[in-house]
């Protein structure tokens, strides 16, 4: 015995996932513009999918987009890089933020 207090072990359990209210469908002109500002102006994308579960979208990817290859587009995300098909992609919106010199 080194006379340390024992080692509790917590379990980490994974949240479950937020599910999405329904966002209108942006067409691919649309998609393309909101894409490219937030890749050139190096702003927050949140990208709902075109993909439906029991009748809710999945919760959206929020990051940086970081390139476009051949369809894909490529987020920064905090848990690594996400690549998604951009004919995937049903919705963007770029959130706006204040400078904190103007709040």
């Amino acid at each position: 015995m080194t006379g340390l207090p024992p080692v509790t072990v917590l379990q980490v359990v994974k949240p479950r996932p937020i599910r999405i209210c329904t966002k209108d469908f942006l067409n691919f002109e649309r998609l393309e513009v909101g894409l490219s500002f937030t890749y050139q102006k190096l702003r927050l994308a949140l990208v709902q999918l075109n993909e439906v579960d029991n009748g809710l979208y999945a919760e959206d990817i929020e990051g940086m987009v970081t390139g476009f290859a051949e369809g894909l587009v490529h987020f920064n995300t905090v848990h690594g890089i996400v690549t998604v098909p951009l004919d995937s992609i049903r919705n963007v919106y770029i959130p706006k933020f204040r400078k904190w010199s103007e709040v």
